[in-house]
């Protein structure tokens, strides 16, 4: 499984989701804004994204830390 959070500084969810997946010991990358990538890359990528983080897992979009909860539960 090869989970890719894209991320930004002082993020509640993008935190979470980081301890969730330690929790779970998943492997993942993480993609930060503004060294990784920029806020326009990330609207072209996933334009319908309007929270971070924005996660995918096995190159598909599936949302923020929410429905990662779901995916790998």
């Amino acid at each position: 499984m090869d989970i890719v959070l894209y991320s930004k500084d002082n993020c509640d969810f993008c935190n979470r989701s980081k301890i969730l997946l330690d929790m779970k010991s998943k492997t993942y990358s993480v993609k930060m804004l503004d060294v990784d990538y920029t806020l326009e890359q990330l609207k072209e990528l996933v334009p319908t994204a309007r929270n971070f983080p924005v996660i995918f897992i096995d190159d598909k979009y599936i949302g923020g830390y929410n429905e990662l909860r779901t995916s790998i539960s």
